[in-house]
């Protein structure tokens, strides 16, 4: 009974609540312990904020196989500029985070914070929190930390969470129209979608509320959508990564057809450049001579894809692209 009466007071009280306010008291610097970043109603008691919305991206990225959580705030009375559909300019004050977890416990918590209306990395502050070991409360981390509460999983460096956030100009990952094209019958329960966004006139201009990879088949689709989620932050037309070897692996809403993709144009009977272990990236019906499916396979640095952000293999991304290359 104390601890229902607990939380029924943090409800009531609004002022606590919201938002809009509790980011006021920053003073534009992100706080130092993760419970003051108005996340949490309790931590203790696992409440979130009513205000924040839950999401999960629809092709998500691999992490070592850790449990991930997502949260976006909107300041009230804001919206996403959405004129150009493949990458969305979120309003100043927009926040984000992201919870890795393993068997139940919370091991770290990102965070991006927008504090200017232009879509640069330069308009967003990140943000590591290293969890207690009690699971009360997480700590503000810069230097990173491996083998995190007696996990696999590692927390990086504070300056090098932007490389991997290039694949939009407004640097935001897995929050795209191909990420968040969910059925009403598919969507997660309690979790935010394409679909409501724009029933909640998140969005400054009219959008269509389902994008569906132009793919030939399930088999393709997944594949592609694979590559999106896992590879495209860098292997895209925004980032020097991608950009260099012309591999780029970003699908837009934009794109209608097959042939109009990038996922297609630059790896199917494609020649590698920089990278001598195979010939191609994609060869098709043959896994084994495909790079792409070579390094994704590989926990070889210099040949593994992606080069950073995991330690073990993707079983499940393993089995989806060697399925589409043996479709071709």
């Amino acid at each position: 009974m104390k601890s229902n009466f607990f939380i029924l007071l943090l409800i009531a009280n609004v002022s606590y609540a919201n938002i809009d306010k509790c980011i006021k008291k920053w003073n534009g610097q992100i706080p130092k312990l993760l419970s003051k970043t108005c996340l949490y109603l309790s931590i203790p008691h696992n409440y979130i904020n009513h205000e924040v919305m839950a999401f999960t991206p629809k092709y998500p990225l691999y992490t070592d196989g850790m449990n991930k959580k997502r949260w976006i705030y909107l300041p009230n009375g804001t919206q996403i500029d959405n004129s150009d559909l493949s990458n969305w300019n979120f309003p100043k004050g927009t926040v984000l985070w992201k919870e890795f977890n393993s068997n139940g416990k919370k091991l770290e918590t990102r965070m991006l914070y927008k504090t200017s209306e232009a879509p640069t990395k330069s308009s967003w502050q990140y943000a590591t929190f290293l969890w207690r070991d009690d699971q009360r409360d997480a700590d503000y981390l810069t230097k990173g930390a491996s083998n995190v509460l007696g996990t696999i999983h590692d927390i990086p460096r504070l300056g090098s969470c932007v490389p991997c956030h290039m694949g939009n100009k407004d640097i935001v990952r897995g929050f795209d129209p191909i990420q968040l094209s969910f059925t009403d019958a598919n969507a997660a329960k309690d979790e935010i979608y394409l679909k409501t966004l724009i029933k909640n006139n998140v969005f400054t201009h009219k959008m269509k509320d389902y994008y569906k990879i132009p793919a030939k088949s399930v088999t393709e689709r997944k594949a592609l959508g694979y590559m999106h989620g896992n590879c495209a932050h860098c292997h895209n037309e925004n980032h020097g990564a991608g950009r260099n070897v012309g591999l780029l692996l970003k699908v837009k809403p934009t794109h209608k057809k097959r042939d109009d993709l990038d996922s297609i144009k630059t790896t199917i009977n494609v020649h590698t450049t920089s990278f001598h272990q195979r010939d191609y990236r994609i060869v098709p019906n043959d896994p084994i001579e495909s790079a792409i499916f070579h390094r994704l396979k590989s926990k070889t640095p210099g040949i593994m894809m992606a080069p950073i952000g995991r330690k073990t293999i993707d079983q499940y991304g393993v089995k989806t692209i060697e399925a589409w290359i043996n479709s071709l």
